[in-house]
């Protein structure tokens, strides 16, 4: 591999873990603010939502 291509790779690297952080830090927001709901009351609505 060249060095050009390691730095690019590396980079890329940066990139998608502060993806990561950031979709993280604006979960812990939605937490915070209420803005979510129990796993099972959302799976029923979708269930419910989505019957034949």
């Amino acid at each position: 591999m060249h060095p050009e291509e390691s730095d690019a790779s590396n980079a890329e690297q940066e990139r998608a873990w502060i993806a990561l952080l950031e979709e993280a830090r604006r979960g812990l927001e939605d937490v915070r603010a209420g803005r979510v709901e129990p796993a099972r009351e959302a799976i029923a609505r979708y269930r419910d939502a989505h019957r034949k």
